[in-house]
Formats: C-alpha cells, structure tokens, sequence
C-alpha cells in the first residue's frame, strides 16, 4: 500500500492538504485512463473530500469541514482508487488499489469566547452594594498552548475579574437605563 501525507491548519476549509498520484498505462484522458477515489477509512465524521484533477488524474484530498487540533492531531485516512471504465475480464491485475494518508492538523491560537453570550441577568430593585450579580468566565479552546486570558473592559476592574458585583444602590429610574435593560459589554483576548 502506497503512503501520502499532508497537513492544514486547523479550522480552515476548502484547501487541499494531499495531492495522491497514481499511474495508469491506458490512453489519457479516456474512461479507462480516469481514476476514481474514495475514502473508505479514518474519517468518519466527514472532514475531507477527493475529487480527480481533469488534467493529471490525481486524488486531490481535500478538508470540507473544519477540523480541530485540540480534538484531532493527525488524521490516518485509507483510499480506495479505481478505473472509471472497468477493467477487462482478462486483465490480470487487481481491480482497485488503496493507499494511506496522514493528515496532521497543525495548531492555530484560537480566540476564548463566553459560553453563554448574551448573559442575561436579573436582580431586584435596591439590592444592597456588594451583592454578587453574576460571574463571568471565558474559554479558551487552545488547551495545549501555554497564554494568559485577559479581561479588557471600558468599566474598572474589579479584583477577580470573574466576579462583577454592585459598587452602590442600582436605582432602576436611571438615564443608564433602556427599558429596565443595561448592556454592558466584555472583551476577552
């Protein structure tokens, strides 16, 4: 079994990642000369596709669906490749033939983000300052690249940025107010 191998960072689509070449002693450009692939194995979820190139009759391998580093390092794909026509019956070699390929996803720094967003919070009138109205914490899916999240906000920063509380009364007559609504917007990077 022939082996090919390829890489693409993660997240991306609609890039080819393995060029497959195979070689076919019929008359080019015929049905007995075009090559058909498929995936047969190591991609059950559907990340990649293979097409033929018109021109040169390789598998063209490519990623249709977002794939994702921290889930999935390295992707051990088995193609089957055939003739378009079928073969004579007095041919003597097989009739299809498989080859390995090796996908590895290379590692991007992906931004963390809110797991719930929008937050919606609900308080009564008059709660005392000091109350606890929410905690706030983001992800970062990059779990094996060594960074710091950081909280960037045009209010100040309250200690442990993970928990907003009151600094004095909220009144609920306030011109910061838009129907008993306040937006209040958070950045992590």
């Amino acid at each position: 079994m022939c082996a090919f191998s390829g890489e693409v960072p993660e997240n991306r689509v609609n890039v080819v990642v393995a060029n497959l070449t195979v070689i076919d002693r019929d008359q080019p450009h015929t049905p007995n000369w075009n090559a058909v692939y498929r995936i047969i194995n190591g991609d059950p979820s559907g990340h990649f596709a293979i097409h033929t190139d018109p021109v040169t009759n390789d598998g063209m391998v490519t990623v249709v669906k977002p794939v994702d580093y921290e889930m999935n390092r390295a992707f051990m794909l088995t193609v089957l490749v055939s003739n378009q026509a079928p073969l004579s019956d007095t041919t003597q070699s097989s009739q299809q033939s498989t080859a390995g390929v090796t996908i590895s996803v290379m590692d991007v720094n992906e931004p963390p983000f809110f797991p719930s967003n929008p937050k919606f919070i609900r308080f009564e009138e008059g709660v005392p300052t000091g109350t606890t109205l929410t905690t706030f914490a983001a992800n970062d899916p990059d779990r094996f690249m060594q960074q710091i999240v950081r909280l960037v906000s045009v209010l100040s920063m309250p200690p442990n940025p993970n928990w907003w509380t009151t600094r004095r009364n909220v009144p609920f007559a306030s011109s910061l107010l838009e129907p008993r609504l306040w937006r209040l917007l958070l950045f992590w990077s």
